[in-house]
């Protein structure tokens, strides 16, 4: 039987995946606008490159390495409650539902269901 999830949980889940994706787009395109403003073509491994597709910008070049550098700790941030949350429900979450265990012992281990 799965388990069921409080609405808390789903609400959370829903806005750290959502927030993840929208870093995990952001953050590319402001180094594109970095390397753009810039004047410089974004290149892929030597196989494909993206030209600049906008004129030199000093001021857009200043706003998109400000963005990208920065926006990089909230994604650190949302990643480690992305692994908390899957370890949460992956370990202490299924021992108390499904087996009434409780003390988690070694991962490769059976739970140790202690005398109450």
């Amino acid at each position: 039987m799965a388990p069921v999830l409080a609405r808390s949980e789903i609400a959370l889940a829903r806005i750290t995946h959502f927030v993840l994706y929208l870093f995990l787009i952001l953050i590319p395109l402001a180094g594109y606008l970095n390397a753009a403003a810039a004047g410089y073509a974004v290149d892929f491994f030597g196989v494909v490159s993206i030209p600049p597709l906008l004129p030199e910008n000093d001021r857009l070049l200043q706003v998109a390495i400000a963005s990208h550098l920065v926006a990089q700790y909230p994604l650190y941030l949302f990643i480690a409650l992305h692994i908390a949350g899957a370890l949460f429900h992956g370990t202490i979450r299924a021992m108390g539902s499904s087996s009434g265990c409780y003390r988690y012992v070694a991962p490769a281990s059976r739970c140790l269901c202690l005398p109450g």
